[in-house]
């Protein structure tokens, strides 16, 4: 990787890693003070707020793919807001009238009836300010971004310490997510108005501009259909654990996920925006993918095996360590979906060639079946009563392999092509 790129796609993921670095330490601290079952409901109330957040917003990647000018791209952003505005406010009709034809038919804890109010506000404000993120990535605000993530984590913990200690609350990691994410749109929509008025903002008519989103309206369409598929079977764990199980077992898995995998899942991501860089060059230069294929999943392989192995030795002592003997848990987990994780690391970079080579809808075929199959498997471990580490280590099997299944499509997809190319 050039030191070039390296600064550039930082400068993009900055906000994300500083951010994921402060989230941390604020689970640290969280391990020591709240009761596990809460950090467990925390993880369950954010896996349905990204299935929500993201399902009502995939219509904004398509409103943002299409205008002609930047001045139509922002009136676009804000049909996009009011079309994310009236599915919240459908939503919540909706959960209203669930919450009082439940209360009428039977007795139903508090706690879960909160739910029906704190979701819609929470998967309002996720979308919002994941079309602000957008906006601003479109715009290259980067600085902005990584700054405004930055408050939010502050707020967030700030938030949450004040729910636990002045009022006791079940809810203070959902309360403190709730108030960095309203800090996050005031700041994201303030500027955005500010940037609206600016007279040679609004004059930049760029017809280059559409030029490129018209040549990519392809896979602009099929991302915004994949992409909420791929959020839901990725969230299936928190959603089915505490079903199957207990938060507390949700909340170990959280925490592992969290805490030694997201880093080396989110330098995957990274380094796979300098790959996609790489790879675009030289299929425009008609050069040979199969041969960047091989090369990057040898590099990928060899960049991976040692930190991997440091993970399976260390995880249930770092643990047992950090956060205490009540956590072990986590570590046990990490073992068990670490061949998982180890194959996503791999795949994350070399599937950007799906966009290369414009195979968008055997990608849609491959999650629509990737998620049925790991409902079967959660479906499966629920009627032969398995436990939890027989359930993480089959489900974490079955995705494992799914992973080199799409690599395997991904790479008889370069052999097609070049095979043509002759």
């Amino acid at each position: 990787m050039g030191i070039g790129r390296i600064r550039n796609v930082f400068k993009l993921y900055k906000g994300n890693l500083v951010a994921q670095i402060l989230n941390l330490f604020v689970f640290f601290g969280a391990a020591h003070i709240l009761p596990v079952e809460s950090i467990g409901t925390y993880f369950i109330f954010i896996a349905i707020v990204t299935i929500i957040g993201s399902s009502l917003s995939f219509q904004m990647h398509l409103t943002l793919a299409l205008p002609r000018s930047l001045k139509a791209k922002i009136e676009n952003l804000y049909c996009g807001i009011l079309i994310l505005l009236m599915s919240n406010a459908l939503f919540l009709l909706g959960v209203i009238i669930s919450y009082f034809g439940i209360d009428f038919f039977i007795n139903v804890d508090i706690d879960f009836k909160v739910w029906y109010f704190i979701l819609p506000l929470s998967s309002l404000l996720f979308g919002l300010n994941l079309i602000g993120e957008h906006f601003y990535v479109a715009n290259k605000k980067y600085s902005l971004i990584t700054n405004v993530k930055v408050i939010r984590v502050i707020i967030f913990f700030s938030t949450a310490l004040f729910f636990q200690y002045v009022l006791s609350s079940n809810y203070s990691l959902v309360l403190g997510y709730i108030g960095g994410q309203i800090a996050m749109v005031i700041i994201f929509y303030s500027r955005m108005f500010q940037i609206q008025i600016r007279k040679h903002f609004l004059k930049r008519v760029d017809l280059l501009l559409y030029t490129y989103y018209k040549s990519y309206i392809r896979i602009l369409v099929y991302n915004s259909i994949v992409s909420p598929i791929n959020i839901v079977s990725n969230q299936l764990p928190y959603i089915f654990l505490p079903i199957l199980f207990d938060k507390g077992v949700t909340a170990n898995y959280g925490m592992a996920f969290k805490t030694l995998l997201f880093p080396l899942m989110l330098f995957s991501q990274v380094y796979g925006q300098d790959f996609y860089v790489n790879a675009s060059d030289v299929y425009k230069k008609s050069g040979s993918l199969l041969k960047l294929f091989y090369s990057e999943m040898n590099k990928l392989f060899r960049l991976a095996i040692i930190p991997f192995i440091v993970v399976f030795i260390v995880s249930p002592w770092f643990f047992k360590t950090v956060m205490g003997a009540d956590w072990i848990m986590a570590g046990i987990f990490t073992r068990l979906i670490l061949l998982w994780m180890f194959v996503n690391f791999i795949k994350t970079p070399l599937s950007s060639l799906i966009s290369i080579l414009h195979i968008q809808k055997k990608w849609l075929i491959f999650e629509l079946i990737q998620l049925m199959v790991r409902l079967g498997v959660l479906g499966y471990s629920y009627v032969l009563v398995l436990n939890v580490n027989e359930t993480l280590l089959f489900y974490a099997s079955v995705s494992a392999i799914a992973g080199l299944v799409l690599m395997i499509i991904i790479y008889h997809s370069i052999k097609q092509y070049e095979n043509k190319s002759i």
